[in-house]
């Protein structure tokens, strides 16, 4: 098998990876047993000095990052897929040994794992000064060493154009010290070691002569033969020793122990930035924050009031930074330091380089990082200028502000549409600020300012409350500025002009606005038919169906946007119902942490037209295994029972369809989606239970890969109450309830009922996902504050308020009058992931559209 992998053809090569990226798990063993036998090579070329035992573990770690970043890889050549894992041999992570590796990466440290090595009582530090704690602990930053794991908007991404980053380490406020392997320094005492990643070894040293604290970063050792390794490490150390400006860190010293320099540097009490937006995004999901930084826990007013002075003094930071030659080349929230007096440093040189200096091939390499380098910065252009870092800052700013990356992970290309930023997102931000941010992150460098010192103006202008001047501001922002600074001049002109504007607005009528749409389907030759869904409700309208003539792949011209319900068949294959989004002209797509969802995803292309995710016919037997239903015209959906404003008994029509006979398990979710959710790999389940802690939006990407759907409310009641005919799924005897475990499925004896085939846990177990939105059904009165809250949610059904939180025990699942039965309708935002909530999935028996002859 080993020889026939390495004699494969180029040809194999791009199939594996096709196959991979469509989820054939075969294919993907059979490309990371391809990698294997790359990673071999690579090292011996490139680490013939080293050890056999040290250049097998760097390829054992390799495979492992290779393994997990795999999936997200783009390119399509062996030349691609080579230079992308020698770039992962030589600047990959090395962990240290508490910390876990997960699926996902490199996971923090167990907060028990952090003990206080800082005590006076240790022996090393009984004659220095103790060292103040921030965040529970010192933390030690600079030159990308010592902090801790990148959250996951900043992890590289596997694109050949893209650097894995080399310096993910953790640092002194992640993790224990230990014991320097350093050999004893001339007037440096109580050495440990903090940190360690791929490019570097961070240690700690009480410096006597200077009464300070020093940070000490040396190359690993097997990189310290690499000659490629010490050129970056030395022009690292030269350029951030000329740098003396304020708010920028600066090499102290360059100490020499044989061919390996160590780097003296400051050793900084704080935080970085990523931690605390990390932090702050965590508390606003309600997630609990062990030692939160104290500007994580303000309000939004109290942090708005805080990081926009910090900020005047970061970016004064940057522009001397430029002043001085220097481009950063990788500035993102990570590499920008908060002290324990809350002010800013910008830290980590190693991708700098003189603006007046010729560039090589190496140092034009598309470094960076995935979300903040500039389209460019991608593609290693000759002439890269401040612009690259004037893109990164405003990605830094508007992340900060909003927690967010403006156009996710991918990759930005200088015809990426623009960001936005909508009105909701900036209230409470000084007026304007807003396109400063959007200038700044212009993907067309031609649009962005054309230094930070421009950058610096605008910016400093609106924290004043002026306009900025190269910032674009239309006019109605001019005259509302004008009102608010000039109100008794303005009132006249501004009455006359919104006269104006009326009259015009009535007399002209206002154009449609319509995309051109490109589906493609696998296999192609599919009829197809959008369907769109009512922005109200959710409902599709069949009659307003879109059903292009020609077989797919097809271009859909004069489509509005919205969210569409799409239908594709094609002989030999079952049907498919699937959800797509159709943008909007300029909207952004949807930002990512990792996974792209297929309803909610689409590509905008340099014709302005939107190409659609691909999709994949199911086939013709994915019904077989499901329960039939054969529905009704005149179906009762709803119940008095909770109220008579609440779900009022209304007819609905409800059409044949299939069902899953029990809830999709851990097994299933695992082999479609490659992963379970975080908080339930924790637990460690069974494959045989549930799947939960699954969003809306994940279930409804699994049931498409699976060549289902999910059930609407109506199916789910229908199948609940046997057509409209019991109270539960059993019967109307609710004392047969006695416990409600969330586990295993098909084991609650009591839950089952007879199809034609047995169905279980429609009210017992996990509560499950539905496609319908949380609208009110006709004749509810939904006026109510607490109601109207449900508006936009996703539907969640088969068990009361306390399963669906989790909250199994007895005396719980049973208060306030419940449970409930399947009648009850749960609202719940559709990227909540919840530890009650599971799903299964359903089809239709036959498309709910036709296709006539002409059509």
């Amino acid at each position: 098998m080993n020889s026939m992998l390495r004699k494969h053809s180029p040809q194999d090569l791009e199939r594996w990876l096709q196959e991979a990226r469509a989820g054939s798990e075969e294919s993907l063993q059979t490309l990371l047993a391809v990698c294997q036998n790359y990673l071999q090579d690579i090292a011996s070329e490139r680490f013939a000095e080293v050890p056999d035992g040290e250049a097998q573990r760097l390829v054992d770690h390799a495979l492992r990052e290779v393994q997990d970043l795999m999936p997200a890889f783009v390119g399509t050549t062996e030349g691609e897929l080579r230079a992308w894992l020698q770039q992962i041999v030589l600047e990959q992570t090395r962990p240290l040994p508490h910390q876990r590796r997960t699926d996902r990466g490199i996971a923090e440290p167990d907060a028990h794992s952090t003990s206080n090595h800082d005590s006076a009582s240790t022996p090393e530090n009984r004659n220095a000064p103790q060292a103040g704690a921030f965040d529970g602990r010192i933390a030690v930053r600079y030159n990308g060493v010592g902090r801790p794991p990148l959250q996951p908007e900043e992890t590289s991404r596997p694109d050949l154009k893209t650097r894995p980053d080399a310096s993910r380490t953790i640092s002194g406020e992640c993790g224990a010290e230990s014991p320097s392997d350093l050999p004893e320094l001339d007037g440096l005492d109580s050495v440990r070691e903090i940190g360690r990643g791929g490019m570097g070894i961070v240690y700690r040293a009480w410096q006597g002569r200077l009464n300070r604290w020093v940070a000490l970063k040396r190359l690993p050792p097997a990189f310290a033969k690499d000659p490629q390794s010490l050129r970056h490490f030395r022009r690292e150390a030269e350029l951030a020793a000329q740098i003396t400006e304020p708010g920028i860190l600066q090499v102290y010293d360059v100490l020499e122990i044989g061919d390996s320099p160590i780097l003296v540097l400051p050793y900084i009490e704080g935080s970085d930035l990523s931690r605390i937006i990390k932090q702050r995004r965590s508390l606003r999901k309600g997630e609990q924050v062990a030692d939160p930084h104290p500007w994580a826990t303000k309000s939004d007013g109290e942090f708005l009031a805080q990081v926009l002075p910090f900020f005047d003094k970061v970016i004064d930071a940057l522009v001397n930074l430029h002043r001085g030659g220097v481009l950063h080349r990788d500035l993102k929230p990570s590499n920008i330091l908060v002290d324990k007096n809350g002010n800013g440093w910008i830290s980590d040189f190693g991708l700098a380089l003189f603006q007046k200096s010729e560039p090589t091939i190496e140092q034009l390499a598309g470094l960076g990082t995935p979300g903040f380098a500039s389209p460019e910065q991608w593609l290693g252009d000759t002439d890269i200028d401040v612009r690259t870092d004037i893109f990164a800052m405003g990605v830094t700013l508007y992340q900060t502000l909003t927690l967010e990356l403006p156009y996710g992970r991918d990759r930005v290309t200088a015809h990426t549409p623009p960001a936005q930023l909508a009105a909701s997102t900036t209230r409470g931000w000084p007026p304007n600020l807003d396109l400063v941010l959007l200038k700044a992150i212009q993907p067309d460098r031609l649009c962005r300012y054309e230094s930070v010192a421009e950058l610096r103006d605008d910016w400093q202008r609106v924290r004043q409350g002026r306009l900025p001047v190269r910032a674009r501001v239309n006019l109605r922002r001019r005259l509302n500025h004008a009102a608010h600074s000039k109100p008794s001049q303005t009132v006249a002109a501004l009455a006359l002009l919104l006269a104006a504007a009326l009259i015009t607005f009535m007399l002209l009528p206002a154009a449609p606005i319509v995309r051109t749409v490109h589906i493609q389907t696998e296999p192609a030759g599919a009829r197809v038919a959008l369907v769109p869904l009512n922005p109200e409700n959710g409902i599709p309208d069949f009659e307003k169906a879109l059903k292009p003539k020609e077989p797919t792949p097809s271009t859909i011209r004069g489509v509005p946007p919205g969210l569409y319900l799409v239908i594709v068949k094609k002989k030999g294959y079952a049907f498919h119902e699937v959800f797509r989004t159709v943008p909007a002209p300029g909207e952004a797509r949807p930002p990512t942490y990792g996974d792209r969802f297929l309803h909610t995803d689409f590509e905008e292309l340099a014709d302005g037209s939107a190409e659609l995710p691909t999709i994949h016919l199911p086939d013709a037997n994915v019904h077989q295994e499901m329960a039939f239903f054969n529905g009704d015209n005149a179906f009762v959906l709803g119940t008095a029972n909770f109220g008579p404003d609440f779900a009022p008994p209304h007819q609905r029509t409800v059409a044949p369809f299939y069902l899953d006979t029990a809830e999709v398990t851990v097994a299933q979710y695992r082999s479609t989606i490659g992963y379970l959710p975080d908080q339930l790999k924790r637990v460690s389940p069974a494959d045989n239970e549930a799947v939960r802690w699954v969003s809306y939006d994940r279930a409804v990407w699994c049931a498409e890969k699976l060549g289902k759907r999910l059930p609407n409310e109506a199916e789910y009641e229908f199948a609940a109450t046997r057509g409209g005919k019991t109270r539960f799924p059993w019967g109307d005897d609710f004392g047969q309830v006695k416990s409600w475990p969330i586990g295993k499925v098909r084991i609650a004896k009591h839950d089952s009922f007879m199809a034609d085939k047995p169905v279980f846990g429609l009210f017992s177990n996990v509560a499950e996902w539905t496609s319908s939105w949380c609208a009110p059904y006709p004749g509810a009165d939904w006026s109510t504050a607490p109601v109207q809250k449900l508006r936009g949610m996703r539907v969640v059904r088969g068990g009361p308020p306390s399963v669906v939180q989790g909250k199994t025990q007895e005396n719980d699942w049973d208060r306030l009058g419940e449970p409930r039965d399947p009648r009850w309708r749960d609202g719940q935002p559709q990227d909540a992931m919840l530890p009650g909530v599971g799903f299964r999935c359903a089809r239709s028996v036959q498309p709910p559209v036709s296709w006539n002859e002409s059509e």
